[in-house]
């Protein structure tokens, strides 16, 4: 186990500046507290091992690491870039690796092709939440915009830290 705490962006907020220097409360176990007001009103307190065991936790099995998607989508993601809309990791996906992105639309379909209530948008997006989660990408919602429009409000999606959210007219 680490003896040093993890560096963790808010569950929540998906910012890092308002985390508070974390407390041990025992061997790699850590209390942080995130006193920011995007996303939340109150002070919020969670707890965690060190970072390694939380990615473990939350990446560990099933079709999303096999198929390698949470190496991939991060890289989706350019460090300093402002936030980027699903679509556009989407799209970013499939080019960076095209065999697998036209298995998942083989096996799950798309919404350009029949809409359905699970489809190949919906197992990467479940992904990069699953990322988030583990503090390894940031996620935001705001307007949607271009083919996703119909949603009105999309994830958006950064790496830590996140950058400052800049409200996206309404479309």
């Amino acid at each position: 186990m680490s003896s040093s705490p993890p560096h963790l962006v808010c569950p929540l907020c998906a910012h890092d500046e308002a985390v508070e220097q974390p407390l041990p409360l025992g061997p790699g176990l850590w209390a942080f507290t995130c006193t920011g007001t995007i996303g939340h009103t109150e002070p919020y307190r969670w707890q965690t091992t060190t970072a390694r065991e939380v990615v473990d936790q939350a990446l560990s099995g099933g079709k999303s690491e096999e198929l390698g998607l949470y190496d991939d989508l991060p890289r989706c993601l350019s460090p300093s870039e402002p936030w980027v809309e699903y679509g556009v990791v989407e799209y970013r996906y499939s080019v960076l690796n095209p065999s697998v992105y036209s298995q998942l639309l083989a096996d799950y379909g798309h919404t350009r092709i029949e809409r359905k209530p699970y489809t190949a948008s919906a197992f990467i997006a479940a992904a990069l939440g699953r990322l988030a989660e583990a503090g390894i990408v940031a996620l935001q919602f705001g307007p949607a915009t271009g083919y996703w429009s119909y949603n009105g409000t999309v994830s958006y999606w950064a790496l830590p830290p996140a950058p400052d959210w800049v409200k996206l007219p309404s479309s």
